[in-house]
């Protein structure tokens, strides 16, 4: 579902074009909602006098289009030429303004294989695993344009397989925290791919690691009881046992599920399908 965006300032006739994102904008209002909600898109080339004169002549913003040109024009940073245009108009309060302006600031000194990851990173925390795998492949495939440090490398490598265990695709997370731990040697890039083999019920994969990458007994230990405790948590158990209860077929071999289980089950359908969505 789309979001409505409500505009009291003036409507352009012809509309700037976003590159980035393949979107027209037609008031100070969207693109401010633009700005807001593209923090990790926005790049120093997006003070351009393209924009300015469009606000000028099109939204006929002529002071804000004069203040804008006097900030291009003195090299003022990203994140205040931003905040400039944000505070011109009333769709954000004071504080997501500030909000806004602090991530930008942030941003402004990352690389784009950095701001991409982020970008990445959000998706997949919000749940769009689906859109966060592909962007995450998207910056594999570029790492040699964008020159992405074999560390980074690694951790987008951890991060996919991230997403992919919120799938249940096993075997693919197992290589992607393997590629992940070849390069960044985080140890928390190592415990991710064990879990994973353990998670899976694939004890031979999970020796074959261990003894490859020379892990330790105690790490070993550790992991087998951090995945043990978590199956054995009482309301993962009570879930599972009511579950399994009702699906047991009765004298006369039908089976019933309660209307709690039935939507318990299709909440867990409707979360799944939402993940997958792109």
């Amino acid at each position: 579902m789309g979001e409505l965006i409500l505009c009291r300032m003036p409507i352009a006739g012809s509309p700037y074009y976003i590159e980035e994102k393949g979107i027209n904008i037609y008031s100070l209002e969207e693109l401010s909602y633009y700005i807001a909600n593209s923090t990790y898109l926005l790049t120093p080339a997006f003070m351009n006098r393209q924009l300015i004169s469009w606000i000028g002549r099109e939204l006929k913003e002529v002071k804000l289009e004069k203040e804008l040109e006097e900030l291009l024009d003195e090299s003022t940073p990203l994140h205040i030429f931003c905040g400039h245009i944000l505070e011109s108009n009333g769709l954000l309060t004071p504080y997501e303004i500030r909000e806004t302006v602090k991530k930008i600031s942030e941003l402004e000194n990352k690389s784009e294989a950095e701001c991409r990851k982020i970008r990445a990173d959000s998706m997949r925390k919000n749940g769009h695993l689906t859109d966060s795998i592909y962007e995450y492949e998207n910056l594999l495939d570029r790492k040699i344009e964008l020159r992405i440090p074999i560390g980074l490398e690694g951790d987008i490598w951890h991060n996919l397989g991230s997403a992919y265990m919120g799938l249940f695709f096993f075997r693919e997370a197992e290589n992607c925290f393997r590629n992940a731990y070849e390069k960044n040697h985080r140890q928390q890039s190592l415990r991710a791919l064990l879990m994973a083999f353990l998670v899976s019920k694939n004890e031979e994969g999970f020796q074959k690691e261990v003894d490859h990458f020379l892990v330790s007994p105690a790490l070993v230990d550790e992991i087998r009881k951090t995945i043990k405790d978590e199956e054995n948590r009482e309301d993962l158990l009570a879930s599972k046992d009511e579950i399994l209860k009702e699906f047991e077929e009765d004298e006369k071999g039908r089976v019933q599920a309660s209307d709690k289980t039935t939507k318990r089950l299709n909440d867990w359908k409707a979360e799944y399908i939402r993940q997958c969505r792109i």
